[in-house]
């Protein structure tokens, strides 16, 4: 090993840009929301997903419905992009089902 090079983690790749585009009904072809998608609704979605369940990234990866659950919330994301007070925000109570029936971190 070298000690002076640091490990960077690589994050893993749980959706393809393309997947929520298609799952938005957001013509392919479209680049315009691109860059958004990309840097901050998957991230934050997937780190949403993460933080509910208690579930690692690579955890979350090997679970198909936690990749349906991260699609919901790139939706709410994406479809809330305005300021909006918490309270007006629900949670859709299939995404709440999924996320609990993965969670390791419940008291």
């Amino acid at each position: 090993t070298f000690p002076n090079i640091k490990e960077h983690k690589v994050p893993v790749k749980i959706l393809e840009l393309e997947e929520v585009k298609q799952f938005l009904r957001i013509d392919l072809q479209d680049y315009e929301e691109d860059h958004y998608l990309n840097t901050i609704v998957i991230p934050s979605a997937t780190i949403y997903v993460c933080n509910y369940t208690g579930l690692t990234e690579e955890e979350v990866a090997t679970k198909e419905e936690l990749k349906s659950a991260i699609l919901i919330v790139c939706s709410m994301m994406f479809d809330n992009r305005g300021a909006m007070v918490s309270s007006q925000v629900k949670l859709n109570p299939i995404l709440t089902s999924i996320l609990d029936m993965n969670s390791v971190n419940l008291l």
